[in-house]
């Protein structure tokens, strides 16, 4: 399936950072104030592609495995710039963003891997007019489930298989504003319902 768009946007809001004096504290040039601003609006067009498949025409076992998959490609126009009067893309939109998700359930058994990515994208404006962004990322996640009866189940996730960090950067991809290692999650749980 292919899912073209095109909106319009007639304004929007945004978190800045601003440089500000108070005559209260002449010692101190100036202090970082976060506040939201209003954009003037523009344009995003883009398309996703989506495809979603149950293989359940192929031979036992195999009838339980399925896929879904999409990726999107958006391209948005503001009236954002930057210190060089370079266009800023629209809030939290990346470029180009997509997952994968494969599956096998069957009887009391089920098991699911999904891959994520993303695109930098931008969070706010900083000061001195620079775009603060997300880098790109991408992640792994692993579940499996076991239903050991009607009011009993087994579950074991894995989060970030791939041990990836999430990066923050100012305009630029080596003006690094923070380095979050997040590492690995797994975790075990029982429900009960009765």
């Amino acid at each position: 399936m292919i899912l073209p768009c095109t909106k319009d946007i007639e304004s929007f809001v945004i978190p800045r950072q601003n440089q500000m004096a108070f005559e209260a504290y002449p010692d101190i040039p100036y202090f970082l104030i976060k506040q939201d601003a209003n954009g003037e609006g523009g344009t995003i067009e883009g398309v996703e592609f989506y495809y979603q498949q149950a293989f359940d025409f192929l031979p036992q076992p195999f009838d339980g495995f399925g896929i879904t998959a999409s990726y999107a490609i958006i391209n948005s126009d503001t009236d954002l710039t930057d210190l060089n009067g370079n266009p800023q893309p629209y809030l939290g939109l990346s470029k180009k963003s997509g997952n994968f998700i494969a599956y096998y359930e069957k009887g009391d058994h089920s098991v699911r891997m999904a891959y994520n990515f993303r695109d930098p994208y931008l969070q706010s404006i900083g000061s001195e007019d620079l775009g603060w962004y997300s880098d790109k990322y991408s992640q792994l996640a692993m579940t499996y489930r076991y239903q050991l009866n009607d009011q009993i189940s087994f579950s074991l996730q894995g989060n970030n298989l791939t041990a990836e960090n999430n990066k923050t950067y100012a305009q630029y991809q080596t003006a690094v504003l923070t380095n979050t290692e997040r590492g690995r999650t797994f975790r075990a749980s029982i429900t009960a319902c009765w």
